[in-house]
Formats: C-alpha cells, sequence, structure tokens
C-alpha cells in the first residue's frame, strides 16, 4: 500500500502532532535482528517503518556499547549508558505516514486545528482527494495527486 511521504507526514505532524497508524517514517535503516526481528541501524537515512510504533527496543544500540569493557569502570559505563539511552530516544523521532484513507480520516483534525479555506470543509477536502485519488492509473500516481493538493493547503 502507498504511504505518505516523509515531507507530508512532517507537515501533517506539525499540525496533528502523533497520530496512531501503522506505517512510521523512522530515521535509520532497517535490518533483520538476531532473532529475525526487525532493528533500527542509526545512519540517518530516513526509512518506512511497517510494524506500527517503533519502541525503544526497536533502535540498536552502537558499536561503542557492545566493545565496551565494563570491568572496573562503572562510571563510565554509567556514562556510556546514559549518552546511549539518549541517543536511542532522538532515534525514535518517528513521523506517522499515513495510507490514503487515515489521510480522508485526519482532514477533520487538520482542520480543526489549521483550518481550511472559506467554505471548504474537511468534508470538501474529502471529496476533493477521492477525486484525485480515483481519476489516477495507479496507486503511486494518485497519492502523488492527493498529496500535490494537501501540500498546497497546509
Amino acid at each position: 500500500m502507498t504511504t505518505a511521504s516523509l515531507e507530508l507526514s512532517k507537515k501533517i505532524y506539525e499540525i496533528v502532532g502523533s497520530y496512531e497508524t501503522e506505517n512510521y517514517w523512522v530515521n535509520g535503516s532497517i535490518e533483520y535482528g538476531y532473532e529475525g526481528e526487525h532493528e533500527i541501524r542509526r545512519d540517518g537515512v530516513w526509512t518506512l517503518w511497517y510494524w506500527g510504533k517503533p519502541t525503544y527496543q526497536d533502535v540498536v544500540h552502537t558499536e561503542e556499547f557492545y566493545s565496551f569493557n565494563s570491568v572496573g569502570k562503572r562510571d563510565e559505563w554509567s556514562k556510556l549508558i546514559q549518552k546511549e539511552d539518549q541517543e536511542r530516544k532522538d532515534y525514535l523521532q518517528a513521523f506517522p505516514s499515513h495510507s490514503f484513507a487515515e489521510l480522508v480520516r485526519i482532514l477533520p483534525k487538520i482542520g480543526g486545528k489549521k483550518g481550511f479555506p472559506e467554505g471548504l470543509d474537511a468534508r470538501v477536502q474529502a471529496c476533493r482527494i477521492t477525486i484525485l485519488y480515483q481519476d489516477a492509473l495507479t496507486e503511486p500516481e494518485g497519492m502523488q495527486a492527493v498529496e500535490s493538493y494537501l501540500e498546497k493547503i497546509l
């Protein structure tokens, strides 16, 4: 399923805030962990995460964390853990990436926070983006048309 781009997701996040969805943009690449679980590797690349909102455990520790010899260095180890915790929290800045149906559902929230031009409420906007989506030949083209329309009114 096609979802909203990172740019549109950030704009909606700035207006509405966090919103529960299945897909999120995360700051890192996604790889398999030891037991087949998906993990977020810190590399600064924004990637689409398909498994609900990422948690603290989804972000992989740094190599420094794994290679540190903690014997007799409790203070240094404690500082490293604090640094690591903060970095992992920073990497959990995830933006919801909405599907078309979620974009239609979130329009009233966008209108309530930001407002729409005079006489154009959320229902009118929903009709307009539905027509744009339906007139496209493919799902990605439809989502692209919807995004370009929404970016103009946001």
